[in-house]
């Protein structure tokens, strides 16, 4: 692997990464943030900052999404703090609509030339971001794991978005159980009719359940290769794509 991004649900992960990176300089390794309460929700301030620290990928809320309520209310899936909706963090202002905040940080997130991840979001809500992302010209938009089990984007919508210039993000995890659900088969007939150039190679593992990602991930492309894919497309959607994404060059680094 030419280069790790650290995600934490409880906030940044910028600073472990620059620890990291000093003690193995021979792998590229990155931080994020994740919007949820821990760092204020849709939080400007913390946005700029771990930017300017380095982050390469802005999540959305995840675990303090206003949609994770209903998820995990539905499924009992994860550990949840937030005991009604409307504590909930949404992108939404109260006319439904895309809130300023959230238009900012997908702004600000693009002056930088970082990645936006949807999250936790709703499809509703990650539609209102792909459209705003045409309208300024961003091209960093990721829908963090469409065919997760517990509120599953429909393949319409999925082709809709990926039309639209999102990547989705097909994982590992969502085609094995527990706790995903979707064949491997149905996987590939799906990310056939989205194309590959719109498909990013993911595991959504770091999980103490499952192997390690970095067996999930080699896992994962193998199951890929009896389907029809090539050994090329599968570097496109594992490789190129997360570079270009990132901003590394060919020996990992920027």
């Amino acid at each position: 692997m030419a280069g790790i991004v650290l995600k934490s649900h409880q906030g940044s992960t910028v600073e472990r990464a620059i620890l990291v990176q000093e003690k193995n300089p021979s792998v590229k390794v990155m931080g994020g943030l994740v919007l949820n309460h821990c760092v204020g929700g849709l939080n400007l301030v913390a946005v700029e900052t771990f930017l300017k620290l380095g982050a390469k990928i802005i999540w959305m809320p995840t675990m303090s999404a206003r949609s994770q309520f209903f998820r995990s209310t539905r499924h009992t899936v994860y550990p949840f703090s937030i005991n009604k909706p409307e504590d909930g963090i949404t992108v939404l202002d109260s006319k439904g609509r895309l809130s300023r905040k959230s238009r900012q940080i997908m702004e600000l997130t693009g002056e930088y030339d970082a990645v936006l991840g949807t999250g936790h979001l709703s499809l509703n809500e990650i539609y209102q971001l792909a459209e705003y992302a045409k309208v300024i010209g961003f091209k960093k938009l990721v829908f963090n794991h469409p065919d997760a089990h517990t509120d599953p984007a429909p393949l319409k919508d999925q082709i809709i978005l990926a039309q639209m210039g999102v990547y989705l993000e097909k994982c590992y995890r969502n085609i094995l159980y527990p706790p995903g659900f979707l064949l491997p088969e149905k996987m590939a007939e799906g990310m056939r009719k989205i194309g590959v150039q719109h498909c990013l190679l993911a595991t959504d593992m770091g999980q103490l359940n499952y192997v390690h990602p970095i067996q999930g991930l080699e896992n994962f492309t193998n199951s890929l290769l009896p389907l029809g894919f090539t050994e090329g497309e599968i570097r496109i959607m594992v490789s190129d794509h997360p570079k270009r994404l990132l901003n590394m060059n060919d020996n990992g680094h920027n």
